[in-house]
């Protein structure tokens, strides 16, 4: 097991910090920063499978290619959305914080 805090070398992590102000423009922002600057092999974490579901469907819509992550999916919608996102397929996932661990 890693030691905590220990991330692999090939790993890019970048967090967002939105003013409390601007939390109802939290997913428009979101798109922005999807759309402009982080385009490929992109995993964000929600803290809600509803709002996982929401963005997904949001991006969908706009047709960038994105799946989700989360509880109320069967073991196979899991699984089959990781390895599109793995394959490339997918360039975005929506994942819970409670995914997140199993990944």
């Amino acid at each position: 097991v890693d030691p905590p805090m220990q991330v692999p070398k090939a790993l890019v992590q970048e967090f967002v910090k939105i003013k409390q102000a601007k939390e109802e423009e939290r997913g428009a922002m979101l798109l922005s920063l999807c759309t402009r600057k982080f385009t490929e092999r992109v995993l964000v974490f929600f803290r809600s499978k509803a709002m996982a579901h929401r963005m997904r469907v949001a991006f969908g819509l706009l047709g960038l290619e994105c799946d989700e992550l989360h509880s109320s999916l069967t073991q196979q919608q899991r699984m089959n959305g990781l390895e599109k996102f793995r394959k490339g397929k997918v360039k975005i996932l929506m994942a819970t914080d409670v995914a997140a661990r199993g990944l």
